[in-house]
């Protein structure tokens, strides 16, 4: 869903960086207004027009899409709005909504960016119908180095859509990419695959092994899997920690969820506090919703937070708050103990930097 991994401050310790676009992201717009604010939503500032902002873990610098109204493409811009740039020329078809563009990861140390930020060109109407594009289909996953304004293709897939979560080893120098199965299927359970490879050096990537929605931080790296537990449901997805790539997985997180519903993804690490932030579906609310869980590495055990949101963005660094988005399209910051201050209203997108 969001998969934006990084380490968090909440209001009350040093001042991080909150950014959303408004309104959210269920207007489709094409030039929304990209804001910058404290961590607690105060001095909300206007920075640039686009949308899908996200901002990096060092607060400093601000990633969005820009409509062919704003030059089209990917671009960066600082925190006060100045120094603004293109980063990529071109990532989606003009006739396509902005709903098409992919999530795209800052790595730890705000140098690269990554992700499925490459469509071809194709009509709406056959992409809908088809999920994917005619001629030269498929997902470009790219590699972009920030400060050299570097671009490096990781991936081409040739299905619409084939990325599953992008994640950088917590010194940035590996990444790991989770993709789609390989042939299409109406089984929406069968698995993904895991791929490994490096920031600098050749870009060739190795097999890990099946997965998806990948997080790496100082515990390891953790992914989703489907349930091979004939005790379980096949629909139930686990979570399973790697304490280095080359490591066999151990189960962290298998078992029913309180709801009943799955695991659908992986956010990331709570920096401080070493535990792992995912979502649990429930589909009995409308629209349907997703419920925080946080899970401890070495033990298991998993908190749940009790609000449904639309969307989570993030985790604070002692794992106390959750960043997302409301079902009434408020940017919320959401604690353990059920406590929900609006940090943004008519507002998504957001994210949020130490």
């Amino acid at each position: 869903m969001c998969g934006v991994l990084i380490g968090l401050v909440f209001a009350g310790s040093a001042r991080g960086v909150l950014v959303y676009q408004r309104p959210p992201v269920t207007t489709v717009p094409r030039q929304a207004e990209i804001v910058v604010a404290d961590d607690d939503g105060l001095h909300a500032r206007v920075i640039a027009r686009g949308s899908f902002p996200v901002v990096s873990p060092n607060g400093r610098e601000v990633a969005f899409f820009a409509g062919p109204a704003g030059g089209g493409g990917l671009w960066v811009v600082s925190k006060d709005g100045r120094h603004r740039r293109r980063l990529v020329q071109q990532t989606q078809p003009s006739d396509l909504p902005a709903t098409v563009y992919h999530p795209y990861f800052w790595s730890p140390d705000s140098r690269y960016i990554a992700g499925d930020i490459g469509v071809w060109a194709c009509s709406q109407s056959f992409f809908f119908f088809t999920g994917h594009c005619s001629g030269t289909p498929g997902s470009r996953v790219e590699l972009i180095g920030i400060r050299r304004g570097s671009l490096t293709r990781l991936a081409r897939y040739r299905r619409a859509n084939a990325v599953k979560g992008v994640a950088f080893s917590p010194d940035s120098r590996h990444i790991v990419l989770g993709r789609i199965p390989r042939v299409n299927t109406p089984d929406p359970y069968v698995e993904g695959t895991l791929e490994l490879g490096k920031t600098l050096g050749p870009k060739h990537l190795r097999l890990l092994g099946p997965g998806e929605e990948p997080a790496w931080g100082t515990p390891g790296l953790a992914f989703l899997r489907s349930s091979t537990d004939p005790a379980l449901d096949p629909a139930l997805n686990e979570i399973d920690l790697v304490a280095a790539p080359a490591a066999p997985p151990r189960p962290l997180f298998k078992k029913r969820v309180p709801s009943g519903e799955r695991l659908v993804d992986i956010v990331g690490w709570a920096a401080g506090l070493g535990d792992l932030l995912a979502g649990v579906a429930d589909a009995s609310t409308t629209p349907p919703s997703v419920q925080p869980v946080l899970i401890d590495p070495h033990s298991g055990a998993a908190q749940y937070f009790p609000q449904r949101l639309l969307r989570i963005s993030a985790i604070s660094r002692d794992g106390s708050t959750v960043l997302g988005e409301s079902p009434e399209h408020q940017v919320v910051a959401v604690r353990a103990d059920g406590t929900v201050r609006v940090l943004a209203r008519h507002a998504g997108s957001a994210s949020w930097s130490s």
